[in-house]
């Protein structure tokens, strides 16, 4: 990879080392640059920069809007650093623990790719295989090896390097968000011997769970539940007060940085005059989801690997800024949630003004902090620089090879056209012999024009069945229901047959169909399904009231019920 540096300003002739940690995410870049001098490092910058809206998600992240972003974070390095890191985020690198027989280390790698068809969602064929021994241990009589198996797609991490091959440097390592993340964890001096600690890193797309033992990974997994599904279901239109809001996604994103969680002061309203109280019952499914995978990860560790469970809590990541995470968290876990702050133990080097302002930016900060630190100390998925000969003795017959190739390729283009061009030309001469057969039976046309005349006439004295519904009165009734425990998912309008006495055989009238979910106990459930079908039956706007399907939800930490009911809508009087 050639060395590009023209981008960076020489700021400082300090003698020590440098070390960069880049974390390009789907919403904002951040960096941040150490200074290391024997040992002993101290904080030279840090940048967070918020990508254009065009250039944010995952799918964009070789789009030059976010290269440019890149671009200008790491412009602002005090010096030409002597490492950048990267972390590689995407659903072509995962972890795993696998257990094989023991068998030679030679072996270990063949092994993995073909016990790992079970275990990665890609191909590992043309993937790079990292492992790690977490020691032995022996299953129904069999001494078996304990690995901890890091895979990757090759060709993504290619995409991700020569998509920056321009603006970087020299890319010292490529690692994963839950080792640069042990590193960071490390460096706080919270870690402890024998004890398990869930670090959970809260993006904007994705949340990462890792559990750390003994200042080693054991366990990770990608949740995809993170601060933009919570931005997202604030801008689908809801109602409110009797008024209906739709927010635009800048208005939502603000709402949700100025009012977080709102577990207190829901009386409170927004300047729409939103109640924070709906904002909450509008964020609380995506919550509680987030809350039932965490859960779940902590259950799968603990009987997977026989531990007794996790002791502490840390989270970091733009997310676990948002007001009140941390106390829902603790309150769903049962286990103290603490901001995970690395830098307490860190000399900073920035200016007075820039301290007071890393207090609001620690939580963005701790995964570019550990790329920094690490440097892909224990994975790194940076490809094998090309060997000598494999570049030199190559450029040595680039004269030669490249116009052959070309020659090659032009006169495999020239066949396939003229190949092509034979094949068209015969379907043509085809088709030209099959039209000139062909006459149009214009007697007949005129015809069917006749007869479609009269049976259009013939219908224009017969009454349309139009069907017409009290339809704001009915949103009214359905909105105004007014039940702690239930969460109304679906409201559609159906068309459904109904026979009457006009000259039609039947006509075509509409109904309601309206889906939801009730919290509770069972006699709790009942009788609020019992409430909601006599309030409406009660109502001259509907003719029929039918509960077609009720069923366990166990998407949830408390008993729910998903129904269905189909609400035949009364017409209007002609």
């Amino acid at each position: 990879m050639v060395k590009k540096i023209s981008i960076f300003k020489s700021k400082s002739t300090k003698g020590n080392k440098t070390s960069v940690g880049l974390d390009i995410g789907s919403y904002a870049v951040k960096m941040v640059e150490i200074s290391e001098v024997r040992g002993d490092i101290s904080l030279v910058n840090y940048v967070i920069k918020e990508l254009p809206a065009e250039a944010r998600g995952r799918e964009k992240r070789t789009s030059p809007l976010r290269i440019q972003t890149v671009k200008d974070v790491l412009s602002q390095c005090s010096k030409i650093p002597d490492q950048v890191t990267l972390v590689f985020s995407d659903p072509s690198a995962a972890i795993k623990r696998m257990t094989l027989p023991v068998m030679p280390e030679s072996e270990i790698e063949s092994a993995i790719r073909w016990e790992g068809k079970k275990q990665f969602t890609f191909p590992l064929e043309d993937a790079t295989i990292i492992f790690q021994g977490r020691g032995e241990k022996e299953e129904e009589g069999i001494k078996k090896i304990d690995l901890l198996v890091v895979a990757a797609q090759k060709g993504k991490i290619q995409e991700e390097i020569t998509a920056l091959d321009e603006i970087l440097p020299s890319v010292s390592g490529i690692d994963l968000a839950p080792f640069a993340l042990q590193y960071s964890y490390r460096q706080s001096g919270q870690s402890t011997q024998d004890e398990a600690v869930a670090l959970i890193q809260l993006g904007a797309e994705e949340t990462s769970i890792s559990i750390i033992k003994d200042n080693h990974l054991q366990f990770t997994r990608e949740i995809y539940i993170a601060g933009n599904h919570l931005t997202q279901v604030l801008t689908e239109p809801f109602t409110a007060e009797g008024k209906l809001f739709t927010l635009s996604l800048e208005r939502a994103e603000a709402i949700k940085r100025e009012y977080g969680i709102p577990l207190k002061e829901t009386q409170k309203k927004t300047e729409e005059e939103i109640p924070l109280s709906r904002i909450m019952f509008i964020i609380r499914p995506i919550l509680e989801r987030l809350l039932t995978e965490i859960i779940r990860s902590f259950d799968f560790y603990k009987t997977q690997f026989k531990e007794k469970g996790v002791n502490r809590i840390f989270i970091s990541g733009g997310c676990a800024k948002m007001k009140n995470l941390k106390e829902y968290l603790t309150g769903g876990l049962g286990i103290e949630v603490t901001l995970l702050d690395p830098f307490q133990n860190i000399p900073l080097e920035i200016s007075s003004d820039r301290v007071a302002d890393l207090q609001a930016a620690k939580p963005d900060l701790p995964l570019a902090l550990g790329l920094a630190i690490g440097k892909a100390w224990e994975v790194n998925l940076l490809p094998p620089q090309p060997e000598f000969l494999e570049t030199v003795e190559l450029q040595r017959y680039a004269l030669y090879l490249f116009p052959l190739l070309f020659l090659s390729l032009l006169l495999s283009f020239y066949y396939r056209i003229d190949r092509s061009y034979r094949l068209h030309q015969g379907e043509l001469l085809r088709i030209k012999a099959a039209l000139s057969s062909f006459s149009v039976p214009i007697d007949k046309i005129e015809s069917l024009r006749k007869e479609k005349a009269e049976i259009e006439k013939e219908f224009a004295f017969l009454p349309l069945p139009y069907f017409q519904a009290h339809y704001p009165e009915v949103l009214k009734l359905i909105n105004g229901l007014d039940i702690t425990n239930l969460c109304l998912g679906k409201l559609a309008l159906e068309m459904q047959e109904v026979t009457g006495e006009a000259q039609l055989p039947a006509a075509r009238g509409k109904r309601i169909r309206l889906e939801g979910i009730v919290f509770g106990s069972d006699p709790e459930r009942l009788t609020t399904l019992a409430t909601i079908i006599e309030v409406l039956e009660k109502s001259p706007l509907f003719e029929t009231i039918t509960l077609v399907s009720t069923g366990e939800n166990r998407g949830f930490n408390q008993p729910a019920t998903d129904f269905v009911l189909l609400c035949s809508l009364s017409p209007l009087p002609s």
